[in-house]
């Protein structure tokens, strides 16, 4: 085993964090500590790393000094943001940690910017050729209703958001009236039926697809993946590398797709690990958080391959802390 390297996971609360601390822990490879931060004392996964600590909220100006101050308590080598709501935060930051020696492989600001907002991402599929749902804003309806090409149901959700909260199909103007003024800022589509598959990936800092593994999205609960398989699939490998490079996507990236009578279409890009099916990738045999720490350590990075059509099932399972006079938590010895 190599000589130890430390790496900083962030928003130790989301699945993604569990997910990426097994992928490490489980390999043999590399010698890896994990420190990992959160706001909540109750994450789940302060208790599966080797160190945490308690942080403020990501938009709060005490955010990017207390992970610095702990980056340099803890000797950290590489970080992992893993909520989409920090990798704006850390690409307007990055400098400040590159000058330190810390690495960290993110998209530049443009990129996440067009990624984050659902419409400016359908803009930018629209203005180089992708196929995508037809997506409109609420000044747009007018159009929508009107339009020969397009029809109810439809589909709302946030401009600017993760996971599927506020997102519902629509069946009826009446429908439509009440989400638009229910939902903060939002966009509609074109609802499309079909089989919705993700690409989990790593791109280097040249937009290179590194590792992708393509997964059939077989059920899903809050957004994520609860029950999948692996496929092959050569169109969409090239619809992947072909649009990474287009956005200059860099680092750890999932692409959602629908496959329509008309093929694949693009449903949106979060620039972060994949917060349900990362699992079944590292089962197949692409550990991309290791590969992506490789990657960053300026070391080789092999053609990957992947075991097709192995299914993933999910269930939940538990965690048992205990807390001393001080209010500190810790993990119940069992």
């Amino acid at each position: 085993m190599n000589s130890g390297t430390t790496v900083l996971i962030t928003s130790a609360g989301v699945s993604t964090a569990g997910n990426i601390i097994s992928a490490l822990k489980n390999q043999t490879e590399k010698s890896i500590k994990i420190v990992a931060v959160d706001i909540n004392p109750l994450a789940a996964g302060l208790y599966l790393s080797d160190r945490y600590y308690l942080v403020p909220k990501s938009t709060d100006e005490e955010y990017i000094p207390k992970i610095l101050d702990i980056c340099d308590k803890e000797k950290v080598d590489i970080i992992l943001p893993l909520h989409s709501s920090e990798t704006l935060i850390f690409s307007k930051n990055i400098n400040q940690f590159k000058n330190l020696g810390i690495k960290i492989q993110l998209s530049n600001v443009e990129t996440v910017e067009i990624c984050t907002d659902k419409y400016k991402f359908y803009k930018f599929l629209m203005e180089n050729n992708f196929s995508a749902p037809k997506t409109f804003l609420p000044n747009d309806l007018n159009v929508v209703l009107e339009s020969v090409d397009i029809d109810f149901p439809l589909f709302i959700k946030p401009r600017v958001g993760s996971s599927s909260k506020n997102t519902f199909k629509i069946d009826n103007k009446q429908q439509l009236d009440f989400f638009v003024e229910t939902i903060e800022d939002p966009i509609i589509q074109e609802f499309l039926s079909g089989q919705e598959y993700t690409v989990d990936l790593i791109a280097d800092e040249e937009s290179n697809v590194v590792a992708a593994v393509p997964r059939e999205r077989l059920e899903v609960k809050d957004g994520k993946a609860v029950k999948c398989r692996t496929i092959k699939n050569d169109d969409l490998f090239f619809k992947v590398a072909d649009v990474v490079k287009k956005i200059k996507l860099s680092g750890p990236a999932n692409i959602q797709f629908i496959r329509s009578n008309n093929g694949f279409k693009i449903i949106e890009i979060n620039p972060r690990f994949a917060s349900g099916g990362l699992p079944l990738t590292t089962a197949a045999g692409v550990n991309l958080p290791l590969i992506l720490i490789k990657m960053l350590l300026g070391e080789k990075i092999e053609d990957q391959h992947f075991v097709e059509n192995m299914y993933m099932i999910r269930y939940l399972t538990e965690m048992f802390l205990q807390v001393d006079d001080q209010k500190k938590y810790s993990l119940l010895d069992r």
